[in-house]
């Protein structure tokens, strides 16, 4: 793909406005514009996206990356909260490796992209 393109065919939601019959011009890593589709330059490599939604990229403020090495764990039925975290999470985070907490932010960063999640703030504090 080349370093400037259009993206077309799609329906734009811009977390305020929904537009239509419009395309997207990246160049490089950024948006440089959103002009009608009947504007577009017919040079300009274009993907089209079938009718897809485009939206912007989605915000996760609250995660534990290494919370993924949790999928399928059995724990205990717990009570309250802090039966939770001493059954389980604190458990968890005082077994963790460095190599450990790599590939559980890997496998995470994985994930978040392929939904659409380009900003995540991680909570990890290993203190072992």
């Amino acid at each position: 793909m080349k370093n400037k393109f259009a993206i077309t065919n799609g329906i734009i939601y811009t977390g305020k406005d929904i537009i239509k019959n419009h395309a997207i011009i990246i160049n490089g890593k950024f948006i440089e514009n959103i002009v009608h589709q009947n504007e577009l330059d017919e040079n300009i490599e274009q993907m089209s996206v079938d009718g897809r939604l485009i939206v912007p990229g989605f915000v996760n403020a609250h995660h534990h990356f290494y919370s993924a090495l949790a999928t399928g764990l059995s724990v205990p039925p717990c009570e309250t909260f802090l039966d939770v975290l001493e059954n389980l999470w604190w458990k968890l985070d005082n077994a963790l490796t460095i190599d450990d907490v790599r590939l559980s932010a890997r496998w995470t960063i994985a994930q978040c992209v392929k939904n659409g999640v380009t900003t995540v703030f991680d909570h990890h504090a290993s203190y072992s």
